[in-house]
């Protein structure tokens, strides 16, 4: 099935080039450990590569990608100063510059769980908006063809397996596989109510994100069981396309399925700009994941450590959102329709330089944001300092 994965997508791509992409491709192996080892589990899942240079960089377990794929200007240096052995495809980089795609030949990506040899990868420009996220690729879920991968929330270690562990605790979850991808049932609206087809994807860090026409077509009759819509608009997307904005619209739902297991309080994303419907990583984290590629099988196990987070933070009593740019300054990246942010005027763009007479732009933006959404919540006015188009300008959070 890989091979015809392969050969598929050379053939769209660049048919001249199918034999030598062949030949190397056949050449990668992967080697796993057979145990479970410490990675590190935020909003995604990183885990720590080692390079032939011996440079460690952390690479994002992004399932929901097909191939694994490394960053160009990320500070890995083994990529940046090697010379691409073929190119064939187009990327976007962020600032929507079109480039062919170059594949690199990498002899090793090692780490701590399984390595990856004679690596035939791509490598796209830096397209990371989100200084926060630092990361220099993404392991594929091609790369686990014919393996057993097992990620356990719980106590944050992952393992690949050569045979299947024990079955014991886990429940088998309704999916279709495409491969590589696995893609999850879910039932809005209790076990009999509409039911959704989601990509797994471990490099999203939502919960369920739906296109508007999927939305529309299938979940709109149980607009009833949904509830606190909100619009958001100047939505920040990152994708391998770049930036993506976009206006979204929220709601949450007290009655969603995966099987017999409910999750409480769902957060639903509506967007036009989304074409494949996810199931990400704020679902995600509430289980142990077993994914079976040899047998295209999917196992969850609930997640005993998992606490439900505050419904509420600074942020969203405000009704407005941050990005760290290249520059690592804080961006106003989304504004709630009829929120706070927007009736004081702030704007998508805007770069905040104050809150409450405390000079944010002096702190690491990144430690910013963080001691931001966890100011004690009141609802007394915040005062805010933006630049906006060189101007500095004051408002005034109710």
């Amino acid at each position: 099935m890989k091979v015809i994965f392969l050969l598929l997508l050379v053939v769209i791509l660049n048919s001249c080039s199918l034999p030598k992409f062949l030949k190397i491709k056949n050449l990668e192996l992967l080697e796993v450990k057979n145990k479970f080892v410490k990675i590190e589990i935020d909003d995604l899942v990183f885990i720590d590569t080692q390079f032939s240079s011996n440079e460690i960089k952390k690479i994002a377990l992004d399932l929901g990608a097909g191939s694994t794929t490394l960053i160009k200007n990320s500070g890995l240096l083994y990529i940046d100063t090697m010379h691409s052995e073929m190119e064939f495809g187009y990327s976007i980089s962020a600032n929507n510059k079109i480039s062919k795609k170059k594949y690199y030949k990498v002899s090793k990506m090692q780490s701590e769980g399984f390595s990856l040899i004679n690596a035939f990868v791509p490598a796209v420009d830096n397209f990371q908006n989100d200084a926060c996220r630092d990361f220099s690729g993404v392991w594929g879920a091609t790369t686990f063809d014919e393996k057993y991968l097992v990620l356990k929330m719980e106590d944050s270690t992952m393992a690949v397996f050569d045979s299947i562990p024990s079955l014991e605790g886990w429940t088998l979850v309704e999916t279709d596989f495409s491969y590589p991808f696995f893609y999850v049932y879910v039932n809005i609206g209790g076990k009999d109510g509409d039911r959704i087809r989601l990509l797994l994807d471990t490099g999203s860090s939502s919960s369920i994100v739906l296109s508007s026409k999927y939305f529309n077509r299938k979940v709109h009759k149980s607009s009833s069981l949904l509830f606190d819509r909100s619009v958001f608009y100047g939505n920040t997307f990152v994708s391998s396309s770049g930036l993506v904005l976009d206006t979204v619209v929220t709601y949450k739902c007290g009655s969603v399925f995966i099987g017999d297991f409910q999750l409480p309080d769902l957060k639903v994303i509506v967007s036009d700009k989304i074409k494949t419907n996810v199931l990400g990583m704020d679902v995600l984290r509430q289980f142990n994941i077993m994914l079976d590629y040899k047998h295209k099988r999917l196992y969850f196990q609930k997640n005993p450590t998992y606490i439900q987070p505050s419904a509420q933070n600074w942020f969203s009593l405000k009704g407005f959102s941050l990005r760290v740019n290249v520059n690592s300054e804080l961006v106003v990246s989304a504004l709630k329709l009829n929120s706070s942010a927007e009736r004081s005027g702030l704007l998508p763009g805007d770069i905040l330089l104050n809150v409450n007479y405390l000079r944010i732009c002096d702190i690491n933006a990144c430690d910013a944001i963080k001691a931001l959404s966890e100011i004690q919540l009141d609802h007394s006015a915040d005062l805010i300092q933006v630049l906006r188009e060189d101007q500095i300008i004051d408002l005034k959070l109710e």
